[in-house]
C-alpha cells in the first residue's frame, strides 16, 4: 500500500479516486482569493454543497462585525469554487450574527432552541435546495392499504 495518497491518486484515471483515498480539499490559492484564515472551515458534500463546520462559529466566539468579514469573503470564496448552496448553523447565544446572515442573503432553513440553519443558493440558476421541514408527526406505525387508505398510530 502506498503511504501517499497523492502517489495512488496519479495512477488512477483523472476523476476518479483509488479506494480509500480522500479528495483533498479544495485549495485557497485562487487568483485573488481571500486569505485562507478568513474563509471559514467547511466541508463540502457530494452535491458540491458546502456545510460550515467553523470552530469559532460554532463555540460563538466572533463577534458580528468579525462574523459579516468572514462570511463575505467565505461566500466569494465559494462562488469562485462554483459551489451550490451553503448551510451555515448559527447559535441562538450569537443572535447579533443572525442578522449579518440574512444580509448577506442566506435564509432560515430549520430552526431549534439551541441554533438556526441558515441556507443559500450561490448560482444564479433557481435554487433547488430541499425545504426545511414544517412540521413533525410522531407515529409509531405507518400502514397503507390497497385503496390508498392511509393509518397512522401513535
Amino acid at each position: 500500500m502506498w503511504s501517499h495518497s497523492r502517489s495512488i491518486s496519479r495512477l488512477w484515471p483523472r476523476g476518479i479516486l483509488a479506494p480509500g483515498v480522500r479528495r483533498p480539499r479544495r485549495s485557497h490559492t485562487l487568483a485573488g482569493a481571500p486569505s485562507p484564515a478568513l474563509v471559514f472551515q467547511y466541508v463540502l458534500d457530494t452535491f458540491n454543497t458546502v456545510e460550515v463546520t467553523d470552530e469559532a462559529l460554532q463555540a460563538g466566539t466572533l463577534s458580528a462585525p468579525e462574523f459579516e468579514q468572514r462570511l463575505a469573503c467565505s461566500l466569494r470564496h465559494w462562488r469562485e469554487l462554483q459551489c451550490q448552496g451553503v448551510f451555515l448553523k448559527v447559535r441562538t447565544a450569537t443572535a447579533d450574527c443572525m442578522p449579518v446572515a440574512i444580509r448577506l442573503g442566506f435564509t432560515p432553513h430549520l430552526a431549534t432552541p439551541q441554533h438556526i440553519l441558515f441556507s443559500t443558493w450561490l448560482p444564479r440558476s433557481p435554487n433547488v435546495l430541499p425545504a426545511g421541514p414544517s412540521h413533525n408527526v410522531a407515529i409509531q406505525a405507518y400502514v397503507v392499504n390497497e385503496d390508498g387508505d392511509v393509518l397512522c398510530v401513535r
